[in-house]
């Protein structure tokens, strides 16, 4: 069976040390580790990983070089196909805006009991055209 490359970046390798992503994060680790999957790495993201702490860099060290694949991003790449580089400027950054959201949350939500919390969180929901389920349709057989 193929075995799933998956790329990773920094905040995967630093994901294994933050709390809200550790154990998703050590689960994929361990998959690299074993080589169940092949870790992607490129070599932008070997150059910002020798700033991280310590325990960021040693996730490196627990995926055998077997189990790894280091890419180069060179300038013809980047220039000649901008459009299929990775390297593109980040214009979403989405653990930020679910950190701030959560934050935001967490303070209309203070001295809440769960129970209310669940009855505004359902009222809020109840008008949304996403949460709403759509008309059942009859099926019908073609030429009849």
């Amino acid at each position: 069976m193929k075995k799933l490359r998956i790329y990773v970046d920094t905040s995967v390798i630093g994901g294994c040390e933050d709390e809200e992503f550790s154990v998703a994060s050590r689960r994929l680790w361990s998959k690299f580790a074993t080589g169940e999957h092949i870790l992607i790495i490129s070599e932008l993201t070997l150059q910002e990983i020798e700033a991280a702490p310590p325990a960021v860099r040693e996730h490196l060290e627990e995926v055998p070089a077997a189990h790894q694949v280091q890419v180069e991003l060179d300038a013809e790449l980047r220039y000649a196909h901008p459009k299929r580089c990775c390297m593109k400027k980040k214009t979403f950054d989405a653990v930020a805006f679910m950190r701030k959201r959560r934050e935001e949350l967490s303070r209309a939500y203070a001295g809440l009991s769960a129970e209310q919390i669940h009855e505004r969180i359902q009222q809020s929901l109840k008008d949304s055209p996403w949460w709403k389920k759509p008309p059942r349709r009859n099926a019908t057989k073609e030429g009849t």
